[in-house]
């Protein structure tokens, strides 16, 4: 089991998320430590704003099952989950797993996309 780190803001316990093991685990934490239960998606985004592709069921909302499941997307493409936490750096083809067909597709589409 992952080991969390919490801290407390306004008499509410809440989960640090400071680390791409946090990112890999969260279906390990307890639901009564999502803060944010239902997130709206941002209605003035262009319709490839990552609020909206995370909607996959195009209510409106983020829901924790909506999260867990881009999660779960990612974790057979990325090498770590630690290049989220990488500010302006962006995604690269060294991020991308060789390993695993969901990544040697991505990496194929990455070779495509910055070869032109």
């Amino acid at each position: 089991m992952h080991r969390f780190e919490f801290y407390r803001v306004a008499r509410t316990v809440q989960v640090a998320l400071k680390s791409g093991a946090d990112i890999e685990h969260l279906h390990e934490l307890g639901r009564r430590y999502w803060l944010i239960l239902s997130r709206p998606t941002d209605e003035d985004a262009t319709p490839y704003h990552i609020t909206r592709l995370l909607d996959s069921d195009s209510d409106g909302r983020i829901r924790i099952p909506e999260i867990l499941e881009a999660v779960a997307w990612l974790k057979p493409r990325l090498n770590s989950f630690d290049t989220l936490f990488v500010p302006a750096k962006g995604l690269s083809r060294t991020d991308i797993r060789q390993d695993t067909e969901e990544g040697a597709v991505l990496d194929k589409l990455f070779a495509t996309v910055t070869s032109e």
